[in-house]
C-alpha cells in the first residue's frame, strides 16, 4: 500500500493477482495441466512485472522544463 501513490502501482497489484490465480489453480488438483498453467502464468506474471517496472521508472523520471 506504500506504492498506491506511485503511478502504475495498479500494474503490481495485478501481478500480484495473477500470481495468487495460478498458486489456487494449481494447488486445485491440476496434475496433468499444472507445469502447463505454472508456466502461462509465470509468463503473464514476468509481463506485467515488466511494464510496472517501466511505468514506475517513467513516474520516477525527472522531466525537463527545456
Amino acid at each position: 500500500m506504500t506504492m498506491r501513490p506511485v503511478k502504475g502501482w495498479g500494474f503490481m497489484i495485478f501481478s500480484g493477482l495473477v500470481l495468487i490465480l495460478a498458486a489456487v489453480m494449481i494447488a486445485s488438483n491440476f496434475p496433468q495441466n499444472s507445469l502447463w498453467l505454472l508456466g502461462l502464468f509465470v509468463a503473464a506474471d514476468f509481463l506485467v512485472y515488466g511494464v510496472s517496472m517501466v511505468v514506475f521508472a517513467l513516474a520516477l523520471k525527472p522531466r525537463s522544463n527545456g
